[in-house]
């Protein structure tokens, strides 16, 4: 039996939960120890691969040390198609039959380094890993590690519209879509993002593009957008720092009870000069 200290460890090293809770509101953290599925699905597809990847290397690793296969957490993130450790790519099927190991429905997965043919995993070479699915896979790592703020949906939700503010892509009334999606789509890739299965015409996808910003709800709809979203705003700063940096700023702003000027208009934009009386 494990203790609660050992049962959240494992827990934050075994499971997608960690991932999960980013992209979750907070009321909801406690509930996806009980069923992530339940309340989670549709973060868990698009954060996931729908099928089962392994990475050969770690296939043989882990049976000559332990005399089993495991599934890694990490090679099943949607945007990773590389191992990082081995920097080779990750197979979902039997090199030798084509037979897909399994998908995430099915409960049949890897115990020996060998299909059910008897067909035994080959190892590959090295190939030219994608650096921005790592770096995505950095920024998710530590975002997820932050113990404070507890990152959840709402305070993405929160920085972001912070953010945007200050920068000029939202008003009182209205929220600069295009101009936002324009400026995400010049600094990210091309290839990277239909990677990732984002549209490069985002201005076009409706419901997608009016639906972006529209609530922390929004968040846990299209992770990997918010976490490219975050990523951009970040610049060169990492998005967990980003986020420490902003949610300093907003509990400051809200213990003085002085809140920064959010008119772009306005010749006091982006100073702390709104208060209660005032404002």
């Amino acid at each position: 039996d494990l203790n609660n200290e050992s049962r959240s460890q494992f827990v934050n090293d075994h499971t997608y939960i960690p991932y999960l809770k980013i992209f979750t509101p907070e009321l909801k953290h406690n509930e996806l120890f009980i069923s992530p599925s339940r309340f989670c699905r549709t973060t868990i597809s698009k954060l996931t691969s729908s099928k089962v990847k392994y990475c050969p290397e770690c296939i043989w690793e882990d049976y000559e040390s332990f005399k089993e296969c495991y599934l890694h957490r990490t090679h099943q993130l949607s945007f990773l198609d590389s191992c990082p450790k081995h920097h080779i790519p990750l197979i979902s099927e039997y090199q030798t039959c084509s037979a897909p190991f399994a998908f995430n429905h099915e409960t049949f997965l890897l115990s020996e380094p060998q299909c059910r043919n008897g067909h035994e995993i080959q190892n590959l070479e090295n190939s030219n890993q994608n650096q921005f699915s790592i770096f995505l896979l950095s920024e998710l790592r530590d975002v997820s590690s932050c113990l404070s703020p507890i990152i959840c949906s709402e305070v993405i939700f929160k920085v972001i519209s912070q953010i945007l503010y200050v920068k000029g892509y939202k008003t009182d009334k209205s929220i600069k879509r295009t101009d936002l999606v324009s400026d995400l789509i010049s600094y990210i890739p091309n290839d990277q993002l239909i990677r990732l299965g984002m549209p490069i015409n985002f201005n076009n996808k409706a419901p997608f593009s009016t639906d972006i910003l529209s609530g922390p709800n929004h968040v846990g709809v299209h992770p990997i957008f918010y976490l490219l979203l975050l990523i951009f705003l970040a610049n060169s700063s990492s998005v967990k720092e980003l986020i420490q940096n902003q949610m300093k700023v907003i509990n400051n702003s809200q213990q003085n009870d002085v809140w920064q000027c959010i008119n772009s208009i306005c010749p006091y934009f982006g100073n702390k000069t709104i208060t209660k009386e005032n404002g």
